[in-house]
């Protein structure tokens, strides 16, 4: 059982780093909120969600409301509690997704004026946006913190739900093999990691886990080893992970009330598989967290949408053309918007963050030049390295030989 006071710090600290509306409900009423707007709530509607969640049974999921909105609950697996979160829009609100996601609800298209889809957009900016990958992998992290073990992200969609998203991956399959295997320690590999969480790469992390089906990070984990040992080998590569974070910036006690929280969850753990789930879940964590850390301060919507696009697309073709689409803008407005929001054009930024992963390919892989190329979608190993030197003043290999 969590003490209450644990469990409102917690939610508040989630609150403050997604900016998702919170509400904890106990014995179906709402006893605890942590909102910006509060404005579903006040429509009285407290009863309604309480029940839509506990009918016909108690059972965590995310749940779409609409093609644009969606939200979802962490049912406590001991006590009759639950944590709600919502509404959190889920797509591009603008006329024609708005117009779309009515007429999927109504026939009567006679009250959708300009005025009203305006009013309607207005409202759905105010509610944040996330990723229903990215929703799923937050309700997982809150059910593990309530009940001590990992959800199952692909459990998480609605059974009626007949299509899940595109970009929705599941992750965490396949790592029951983990029990019979037998890990050693590589400091490459460990290396990589922490580079991951310290620069917030945490696409990486979830590309790395689909990989492998085990964690050959941070220590030997095979079955002949004590289960004591175990638990240090996990502890230790909390410490590092959480050095890691810190040395990103941000606030100290956060970052060791984090520390605390996957601490006291490792103790817990009951299996190896436990122990797995924490380490994955620990280090996407991190990751997320230093990741908003970088990147709260863009305020445009549009902008932040483009940043996180290049971060996941760096392998490849990004087109100038295709991003200015997907927000809705003219090319030369995305370009003269960007550079004035991130203080760099959108071609150097897209480049810098390219030649920021070849170096952490180059120093943490033996990977040979070409494939470095390949993976980064660049036309030909010759043009690799011709960028890399203009931007480091070094060549590819000259980079490796100094920081291996």
């Amino acid at each position: 059982m969590i003490s209450r006071e644990l469990l409102y710090r917690y939610c508040k600290d989630q609150f403050r780093l997604f900016h998702i509306p919170i509400h904890i409900f106990e014995g179906g009423k709402r006893v605890e909120t942590f909102d910006e707007i509060d404005s579903l709530f006040n429509e009285g509607q407290e009863d309604a969600i309480a029940k839509q969640f506990y009918s016909p049974e108690k059972k965590t999921r995310l749940h779409y409301v609409s093609s644009l909105l969606m939200d979802g609950a962490v049912f406590s697996e001991t006590e009759d509690l639950f944590i709600y979160f919502g509404y959190v829009r889920c797509s591009e609100a603008n006329r024609e997704s708005v117009r779309s996601s009515i007429l999927q609800e109504v026939s009567d298209s006679n009250f959708l004026t300009e005025e009203f889809l305006a009013d309607s957009i207005k409202y759905l900016k105010r509610m944040p946006r996330m990723n229903p990958g990215r929703f799923a992998a937050l309700l997982s992290s809150v059910y593990l913190f309530l009940n001590g073990k990992a959800f199952p992200e692909g459990e998480l969609y609605q059974e009626s739900l007949e299509e899940k998203p595109e970009e929705y991956s599941v992750v965490l399959e396949e790592k029951d093999a983990f029990e019979a295997e037998e890990c050693r320690s590589d400091y490459e590999s460990e290396q990589l990691m922490l580079f991951y969480v310290r620069h917030g790469m945490f696409l990486e992390i979830e590309r790395s886990c689909k990989r492998t089906k085990s964690f050959n990070w941070f220590g030997s984990i095979h079955n002949h080893a004590s289960w004591s040992r175990l638990k240090n080998y996990a502890q230790q590569a909390l410490i590092l992970v959480s050095r890691a974070a810190i040395e990103a910036g941000g606030n100290l006690l956060e970052w060791y009330r984090l520390q605390e929280f996957y601490t006291e969850r490792i103790e817990l753990a009951d299996s190896i598989k436990g122990i797995n789930e924490i380490r994955y879940s620990m280090l996407m964590d991190y990751a997320r967290r230093v990741f908003a850390l970088k990147y709260e301060a863009i305020e445009e919507e549009s902008i932040f949408e483009v940043v996180r696009y290049v971060q996941e697309h760096l392998g490849e073709k990004i087109s100038l053309e295709d991003l200015s689409k997907s927000v809705h803008m003219s090319r030369s407005h995305l370009c003269s918007k960007f550079k004035k929001c991130m203080g760099v054009g959108l071609n150097e930024f897209i480049n810098d963050r390219k030649i920021e992963k070849a170096k952490q390919l180059l120093r943490f892989t033996s990977l040979p030049l070409i494939d470095i190329a390949t993976e980064l979608n660049y036309c030909s190993q010759s043009y690799f390295q011709q960028i890399f030197r203009a931007r480091t003043g070094m060549t590819p290999l000259e980079y490796r030989n100094k920081k291996r």
